[in-house]
């Protein structure tokens, strides 16, 4: 779902699933949701009354300020509206804080909206992200290394057979799974390949940065679909 979808959302008085979001994001859904432009460095300053922010950071955001910030969230003001929780550097939550926090995004609170400030959604604990939508981060698209795309240009070569039995590899780290994503989507496109299988590719990409699911799974999808490609 694009942004502005959830934008809609908001200012249509429904609290969407928690969303992990970027700083220019975040910046634009509560302008949007309070009618003036806000930068995302004067949030913590902003007064309104449907609006709380807190920091995510290791040091600043403890699993008994967690404890301490639920309650709070059930008495923001503001009845048939939105209210909105930003929570900065959502990425270096502690694991306790974290788990502090679960059931909350889980069952959620009528009228709250929770928007969670990333930097990269590895960073984010595989508790939390079956309980979020990942929405954008700064960082999303990793940087990848000359190693990277010789590696994703021989797989692309593969013949089909090859391919086949290269499905059966493990595939556990999340993080190599989307460099390698990354340096398969380059080498399409260097290619000149598009349609199907660009689509697998975000789809496997999406899956596996902002959801539980396996990796071994989505790239299994991916490498089929490559298997498909013409060569020469």
């Amino acid at each position: 779902m694009v942004l502005e979808r959830y934008i809609e959302t908001i200012l249509s008085g429904n609290a969407p699933l928690p969303l992990v979001l970027c700083r220019a994001d975040i910046e634009r859904i509560v302008s949007a949701r309070f009618g003036q432009r806000i930068p995302y460095e004067e949030l913590p300053a902003f007064a309104e009354g449907n609006f709380q922010y807190f920091s995510g950071e290791k040091e600043s955001m403890g699993v008994e300020e967690v404890r301490l910030l639920i309650p709070r969230l059930h008495y923001i003001t503001g009845e048939g509206v939105v209210r909105i929780v930003v929570i900065d550097r959502f990425d270096l939550i502690t694991m306790q804080s974290a788990n502090a926090l679960l059931k909350t995004l889980e069952d959620g609170i009528p009228g709250v909206a929770f928007l969670l400030q990333a930097d990269s959604f590895v960073g984010l604990l595989e508790t939390i992200v079956s309980r979020v939508v990942c929405v954008s981060a700064e960082n999303s698209r990793l940087t990848v290394r000359d190693a990277d795309m010789e590696f994703a240009r021989w797989v692309v070569r593969l013949r089909p057979e090859s391919l086949r039995q290269y499905v059966a590899s493990g595939w556990y780290n999340r993080s190599d799974a989307l460099v390698f994503l990354e340096a398969v989507e380059r080498v399409l496109v260097e290619g000149g390949f598009g349609g199907e299988i660009f689509d697998r590719v975000l789809e496997a990409y999406r899956g596996i940065a902002g959801t539980n699911a396996s990796p071994k799974y989505l790239l299994d999808g991916v490498l089929m679909e490559l298997a498909r490609l013409p060569r020469g």
